[in-house]
């Protein structure tokens, strides 16, 4: 990685850090199969929200630029008063790890 192209990605590390930090959060979805014999799975997942979809689409094209697969959903609250919003949303152990592992160093750590 030459010089300019490494700054480039350590200030959209930054940004992508800045706007979870923001925007976003980590989960941790239960999933219940009621099928005889079958457990409950966990699916840990990282979901960042804004209501422009421009941005959120940068969001996502960094994120893929990093090797961090995600995708981008569209929701459209049912109170008429809400605007509508997308999420960026990363699921899975691996995943979820490397997103981490990414941003944890420009994270705000108290």
């Amino acid at each position: 990685m030459d010089r300019d192209n490494h700054a480039g990605k350590l200030i959209t590390i930054g940004w992508i850090a800045g706007f979870f930090d923001g925007e976003g959060y980590i989960g941790l979805y239960k999933r219940t199969d009621h099928r005889a014999n079958y457990k409950d799975t966990y699916r840990p997942s990282v979901v960042i929200a804004n209501t422009d979809e421009k941005t959120i689409v940068y969001l996502s094209e960094q994120l893929l630029s990093l090797g961090i697969t995600n995708y981008i959903k569209h929701h459209k609250p049912k109170n008429i008063k809400w605007q509508d919003y997308w999420t960026v949303e990363i699921s899975g152990f691996k995943r979820l790890k490397k997103f981490v592992d990414f941003i944890e160093q420009y994270s705000n750590k108290k």
